[in-house]
């Protein structure tokens, strides 16, 4: 069981402004079925905030430790 938090976007191609908040996370299980974390509030998640799910899943995990965008506590 791991929890991590966000840490941000990665930046973006110079063509791009800015994007949107983002409001929901879509990781992918080894069964091959996803899981869904919707954002608590409106706005979108905020940078440093913990996310309220406990991985167990191995890929998930796997991907999750590789992505820049978030951080195992």
């Amino acid at each position: 069981m791991a929890r991590f938090k966000y840490l941000g976007e990665r930046p973006r191609p110079p063509l791009v402004v800015s994007y949107g908040p983002t409001k929901q996370l879509v990781i992918p299980k080894k069964d091959g079925t996803k899981t869904v974390i919707d954002s608590p509030t409106p706005a979108g998640f905020v940078v440093g905030q913990e996310i309220d799910h406990d991985f167990t899943d191995l890929q998930s995990l796997k991907i999750l430790r590789a992505d820049p965008r978030f951080a195992e506590i």
